[in-house]
């Protein structure tokens, strides 16, 4: 039920931006009459400029959409994701218990929906929690699912996250 709910309201953000994408004139009247009022209700002044700018760069982000922009970020996005599920495969292979593609899938994907929900960076706890109980009805024994599950973990989240922070410094230069 959850799920239906959040995608019924994805599928209605996503409708009312392609209709307001097709009328531009009627989306920046509605964004200005909304603007005003939302100043209003606050008791500040409405700055149309904000506005305009937020506009123009929604149109010029669809602009660079349609002109084949959305490849790259899909292609660098799916390869990270191939080679994310990839790792947590080939650590099943290694403690020589491989998984089929579908368990893989589904034990992949659903942890980190549900770590998504999760209020702690990097669904910590959830992604885990939900990997170990999946496998486990997929009929992958408690020593392996533990020694996997931690690996993983180790190689797509602490690991990059720990090189990230020490990272700052010189990225901030």
């Amino acid at each position: 039920m959850f799920f239906a709910a959040v995608a019924l309201l994805f599928l209605s953000i996503f409708m009312i931006v392609a209709r307001a994408l097709r009328h531009r004139v009627q989306l920046i009247r509605t964004a200005h009459d909304a603007g005003r009022k939302w100043a209003a209700f606050r008791h500040r002044s409405y700055d149309s400029e904000k506005t305009e700018s937020a506009i123009k760069q929604l149109f010029d982000a669809w602009r660079h959409l349609r002109k084949g922009g959305w490849v790259k970020p899909l292609t660098g996005a799916s390869l990270n994701i191939g080679f994310d599920m990839l790792t947590l495969y080939i650590l099943f292979v290694a403690l020589g218990h491989p998984v089929s593609l579908g368990a893989l899938f589904v034990g992949y994907g659903l942890p980190l929906l549900f770590g998504k929900v999760g209020f702690l960076p990097g669904g910590l706890g959830i992604v885990e929690t939900t990997m170990a109980v999946l496998y486990r009805g997929f009929g992958v024994p408690n020593p392996i699912l533990v020694v996997v599950i931690l690996a993983y973990r180790l190689l797509s989240f602490w690991l990059p996250t720990l090189l990230g922070f020490s990272l700052i410094p010189y990225l901030n230069k």
